[in-house]
């Protein structure tokens, strides 16, 4: 019995260091997931700021295009409005794709940020093509 006892005794510090050291191993990984999830977060508030500057950008053209309506008659009030109502259109994508950043984690960051890319690029079209009819329409009066 004092040789299964002094056995037990010697094996003691193995494995206690084992078992520490497989508590290290579990804690570093929640560490490095919430620097990830931190790094997640700084991203997802810069793409948001992105998101917001491109919406600011469509809703001052928004604002050009009803100071413009005010005077508008016939074919180019007709014109007019329909480029408003594009923009408004990709406002609210823009918006769908900023509820969606917010609600992304860690595994549904990719997708979501792909997705974005194309929407954004696309919005950002649209914004441009819009704006240069607006700007022909206007300037052909």
């Amino acid at each position: 019995m004092k040789s299964i006892l002094k056995n037990y005794r010697s094996s003691l510090p193995l494995v206690a260091f084992i078992l520490v050291a497989m508590t290290m191993a579990a804690c570093g990984g929640g560490g490095q997931r919430a620097a990830q999830e931190g790094q997640l977060e700084e991203v997802k508030e810069e793409t948001e700021m992105q998101i917001r500057m491109l919406r600011n950008d469509i809703e001052e053209r928004i604002e050009y295009i009803e100071e413009e309506l005010e005077e508008a008659e016939g074919e180019m009030e007709e014109h007019l409005q329909e480029a408003k109502q594009e923009l408004q259109a990709q406002i609210e994508i823009l918006d769908e794709q900023s509820e969606a950043v917010q609600e992304a984690t860690l595994e549904t960051w990719e997708d979501v940020r792909l997705n974005l890319q194309q929407v954004y690029q696309e919005a950002s079209e649209t914004r441009n093509q819009v704006s240069e009819e607006v700007r022909r329409m206007i300037e052909g009066e």
